[in-house]
């Protein structure tokens, strides 16, 4: 009877993707099988509801980066950053190299690149985990300052775009020029999008920009910009879940003195994939619950802008390297606590272990 309430507590555990929903589970299986036992129809048709609605999608954590030219000697530190957040796409503006001097693999994530221009300026990468990577079907680059990837996943086709958008309209109007044939190419096919990187432009003045001093930060690309970003169907992740907050990816300095901040770095989304974000934010490497992202704050004059979507695809695999936070670091826990939590799940395991085993004998001798 041990080996068996064991077993299933296991073969649980490894098929749902973390233990909340595991205990969900549980107890909603039990009480389906308790209903079921004392003959009440409508109360085991609910339960056996609880089970089949059980949230256990897997969001997928998308983060964009201008990296500020520092890929090159930081590398290790920034993808300390994506497995912090347990990142699955992250993009790179201003990796400020040669594609060929950077790495295309990892243990956790494969990397593809644009180079950067002749005098060693932006340059934009993306890097998939390889349990998404694997899905990677074509490959698109526009000189250093776009990079598009094609996925055929399961149930969709998506591609993932990350740009550093110019300051220049010239060169402005090439790179929309661009962004235009992929759009249209998918939208006659039904692909879903994901736009993010640093668009270099302040899209709504009054909520995406502060000034600290007289000093004014140029807002000419932006109506363009958006009027772009609409034409596309895109979405922005961050306005979408916070119509009227203020944030700041970009806080700007002259001589050493900050004169203002700006929100320049963004996750935008096709119409379509709008009710599947779940989260959309800019991380604070200032004062961040996790070690590995805290010390990260003088790498970039940009900070990170992190969304997460519910695209059902597999989560890729917990990984616990470089990953200690603060607030719930299982080194907190006592001995105690440890052991009340283990006997709470031994009870719920009992529990629905032995109203199956009734329910089985009396099928049998029914």
């Amino acid at each position: 009877m041990l080996i068996l309430k064991l077993f299933l507590a296991y073969l649980l555990l490894s098929l749902v993707p973390n233990a909340v929903t595991a205990i969900f589970l549980l107890v909603a299986g039990a009480y389906w099988c308790h209903a079921t036992t004392h003959g009440n129809s409508i109360m085991s048709l609910f339960g056996l509801i609880l089970c089949l609605v059980c949230p256990v999608e897997a969001q997928t954590t998308v983060v964009s980066w201008n990296v500020g030219r520092n890929f090159t000697h930081n590398a290790h530190d920034i993808l300390g950053l994506a497995l912090a957040l347990s990142a699955t796409i992250v993009a790179l503006q201003e990796t400020g190299c040669s594609r060929r001097n950077l790495p295309a693999q990892t243990k956790d994530f494969h990397g593809w690149y644009s180079d950067s221009d002749p005098k060693g300026h932006h340059g934009v990468g993306l890097l998939l985990h390889t349990s998404l990577a694997k899905h990677v079907i074509k490959t698109d680059r526009h000189g250093s300052r776009g990079l598009s990837l094609l996925l055929a996943l399961p149930r969709k086709h998506l591609r993932i775009t990350t740009l550093h958008w110019p300051h220049t309209e010239e060169e402005a109007r090439e790179t929309r020029h661009w962004c235009t044939n992929l759009q249209e190419s998918d939208d006659d096919q039904g692909f879903e999008n994901i736009w993010l990187g640093d668009f270099n432009a302040i899209l709504n003045p009054t909520l995406d920009y502060r000034a600290v001093t007289t000093h004014r930060h140029s807002t000419s690309l932006g109506p363009g910009l958006l009027a772009d970003l609409t034409r596309w169907n895109a979405v922005d992740t961050f306005r979408l879940l916070h119509p009227s907050t203020m944030a700041f990816s970009r806080p700007h300095f002259v001589h050493g003195e900050h004169v203002s901040s700006s929100r320049i770095d963004a996750i935008w989304v096709s119409f379509g994939l709008a009710p599947r974000v779940r989260a959309a934010g800019v991380v604070d490497l200032h004062d961040h619950p996790t070690d590995a992202i805290n010390g990260l704050v003088d790498l970039s004059d940009h900070l990170p802008v992190t969304a997460s979507l519910d695209l059902q695809i597999p989560a890729p695999p917990v990984t616990s390297r470089l990953v200690h936070r603060r607030r719930f670091a299982p080194s907190k826990a006592t001995a105690k606590q440890q052991e009340a939590f283990a006997a709470a799940i031994s009870v719920v395991v009992t529990v629905v272990v032995d109203v199956l085993l009734v329910q089985v004998k009396r099928t049998c001798l029914g």
